[in-house]
Parts: C-alpha cells; sequence; structure tokens
C-alpha cells in the first residue's frame, strides 16, 4: 500500500525511490518475503484469499456450529423447502430467494434436503447451498483486499516479474485484482462484504491503479471510491480504512469529494470518547489527521504507543506503528523505540520452520485469520517513505 499511504504530509508526487524498513535476515530469507510466500502458496484457485485450500496442511480450521435456530424460523425454512418442489415454477423461485436470504440458519435444513426427498427439492437445495456459500466468501474482499496491499506495498504489481518456490509475484497479484473487480457491482460496492472489507477492496484497486496507472483498474477503483465516499462508515475501524482509502485516491490522482476525509477523520475523533482506552482508535485517529490536514501541529500522541507490542494484536500493532512513523518520521524517537520492539515481537512469533505449509505465517485461528494477520504484520514491515 504504503506507495500512496505511508508518505501522508508530503504527497505531492507519486511512486519516487522509497525504502523499505526491513526486519533482520532469518536464515536468509526476510520477515516480508516470507510473509509473501505464505500468501501466495494460499491464494485459492480463483484469485481469492481467505477460504481453506484443500491442499492445505496448515493448522485446523475452529469448529463452528450451526447458529441456533428459533421454533418459528425452522417451520418456515421447512415450508419453502417444501415449496422447492411446487408446481408454480415463480412459488418454486422465490422460495429458493428466501431460502438464500435466511441463509446461515437454513444451512441444516438445507444440506439434508439436499440429500434426499424429490430430485427438484435436492437440485434447488444444492443451489441454495451453493448461493450461502458464495455469500460467505463474498465476505473475503477484505481478506484479499489486505494480501494484495501487502504484495503491492513490497512493490510487486502485476507487472512484476519475481519468481519464488516457483511461485510469479506479479501472477498472484493479477488474479486477486481480477477476482476483486469481477465481485464489484456497478455502483462500485462488493457484494455482502462489511463496511471494512468495501474500503480495503477500494484501497487494494486505488494502489494498483496508483502504481500502474492501467485504465481497466482506474475504472475499478474510480467506482470503488465513489462508492465509499458515498456511503460514509459509522464504526471506527470502517472510517479508519475509509479514509486511508480516500488518501490512497488523493495521491493515486483519482476523484472524490474533498469533503470526504475531514468528515471521515472528524467522526473517527469522535468515537474517542465512546472507548477512551482504546489504543487503535487513538492511533487512528492520528493517522488520519496526518493525512487529512498535511500537517502535525493538531496530533497528540499522548498514550502511544500505550502497552508493550507484544501484547498488541497484530491489526493494532500496525496501525500504531504507520501513525507512529507518519507522526516522527523514520528517524524519530518514539518512531524508533517502537519499531525495534514491534520488529522485535513480529519476527519472532513469525513461523521459520521449513517444509511446514504455514511458514512464514503468525499463528491466528483459521485460514482467513491467518491470512489478515501475515497481510497486517507483512505491511507493519512496509513503511515506506521517500
Amino acid at each position: 500500500m504504503h506507495g500512496a499511504l505511508a508518505r501522508g504530509v508530503s504527497c505531492d508526487m507519486m511512486f519516487v525511490a522509497a525504502l523499505v524498513l526491513l526486519a533482520p535476515l532469518q536464515e536468509g530469507e526476510d520477515l516480508v518475503r516470507l510473509g509473501l510466500r505464505y500468501l501466495a502458496r494460499h491464494q485459492s484457485a480463483d484469485g481469492s484469499w481467505g477460504l481453506r485450500l484443500g491442499s492445505c496442511d496448515c493448522p485446523a480450521e475452529p469448529p463452528r456450529p450451526d447458529p441456533p435456530v428459533d421454533t418459528a424460523t425452522r417451520a418456515r425454512i421447512e415450508s419453502l423447502i417444501r415449496e422447492l418442489d411446487d408446481d408454480d415454477f415463480q412459488r418454486r423461485d422465490r422460495a429458493l430467494k428466501d431460502l438464500v436470504a435466511i441463509a446461515e440458519p437454513a444451512l441444516p435444513q438445507l444440506r439434508e434436503s439436499a440429500g434426499k426427498g424429490p430430485a427438484e427439492v435436492q437440485w434447488r437445495s444444492k443451489a441454495a447451498l451453493k448461493r450461502i456459500g458464495g455469500r460467505t466468501t463474498s465476505e473475503d474482499v477484505e481478506v484479499t483486499g489486505m494480501a494484495l496491499v501487502a504484495f503491492l506495498g513490497a512493490g510487486y504489481s502485476h507487472f512484476s516479474k519475481d519468481v519464488y518456490d516457483d511461485l510469479h509475484f506479479g501472477t498472484v497479484v493479477k488474479e486477486g485484482l481480477k477476482w476483486l473487480i469481477a465481485r464489484q457491482g456497478a455502483d462500485g460496492s462488493f457484494e455482502g462484504t462489511s463496511v471494512a472489507g468495501q474500503a480495503w477492496g477500494a484501497l487494494a484497486l486505488s494502489e494498483a491503479y496508483g502504481m500502474t496507472a492501467v485504465p481497466v483498474l482506474q475504472e475499478s477503483a474510480q467506482r470503488a471510491i465513489d462508492f465509499i465516499a458515498s456511503c460514509p462508515a459509522t464504526e471506527a475501524r470502517g472510517l479508519l480504512y475509509q479514509g486511508m482509502a480516500l488518501k490512497s485516491a488523493e495521491v493515486s490522482e483519482l476523484a472524490y469529494p474533498r469533503e470526504s476525509s475531514p468528515r471521515t477523520t472528524v467522526a473517527l475523533a469522535a468515537k474517542r470518547g465512546d472507548e477512551p482506552a482504546s489504543i487503535f482508535i487513538r492511533a487512528a485517529v492520528q493517522l488520519l489527521q496526518i493525512f487529512t490536514d498535511r500537517q502535525k501541529r493538531l496530533l497528540d500522541l499522548t498514550g502511544l504507543p500505550g502497552i508493550d507490542p507484544s501484547h498488541m494484536e497484530m491489526e493494532t500493532l500496525y496501525v500504531v506503528g504507520l501513525a507512529l512513523f507518519q507522526a516522527d518520521g523514520p528517524g524519530g524517537p518514539r518512531w524508533k523505540a517502537f519499531n525495534e520492539e514491534a520488529k522485535g515481537r513480529i519476527l519472532a512469533a513469525q513461523n521459520h520452520v521449513y517444509g511446514t505449509c504455514d511458514r512464514g505465517s503468525w499463528a491466528a485461528v483459521g485460514t482467513r485469520e491467518r491470512i489478515k494477520t501475515c497481510a497486517l504484520a507483512t505491511l507493519s514491515r512496509e513503511l515506506y517513505y521517500r
């Protein structure tokens, strides 16, 4: 990402010579490249990230129990399943759509009906299961955006020729971008994903366009930015990533309403009253103030970094590091002290064991969380400056 974002106050020029702050080498390989290789190995065949691959030998997924369903909902699902075999095709189609709208609570009964009963019911139950699964994977827009930004932040685009372990990083980025664009609606949104997920998708497209100036990326990135500018977030995490996407749009020379950035910053600052002890929100506010105001006189770094980096979850560690780097610069005492501690924590927690599927990753529960954690840890070591 950081071609566009981490330059903060000095954003008048596009991607110029950059320095990436890497952790010390470990067994001849740096932390960032190990993380990117993990991400490349765990990209799905369709170009996305998030689903566990059939060949994956990483720690098992946590059990995911079916959600509880009350008696009335169960009865309605049963009735809709019967309607899948109705003589009226419009009623059949409406029942299928209603079951997909119910989504996860309908899964147990749909799985049962997909294996027994009339052929029409079985076929349509399987179709409903497939559609519900597709809606679930649409939440992978966020994790795919994170993974792509990690590659882009290290300087890899779809034009890159670098190959590691037979993994072509340029192809990895290209397939990820294709997947994102294919899931974008006419209004620029990505179906079914959260506000933060929308922002990460927009951020990835904006960063890719800023690096390469490819027209097809410009169109998709512009639509994504238009959407998030028209749909302001209401929670802190969404506001932060919307603000970061808007900053990326500015540096990538995409159009957006100029009032969007200060509006987002003010809205995020108001969240500090709701969670005054949140280090994440405190750092996020300072970061957006730098991006919006382009100067540091309003900064209040009191309470940062707050706690020892070894006790921070990875997203907070990433945001705090980015805020301190922007505020302090590469030679600043607060940034240098934090960076030394964070670098040690991140490197020590990375899996360096040869021959393991999760080599290069950081421990987390489940595939999606491992990929998010890996992308954020890698990004925390990719703080560029001119």
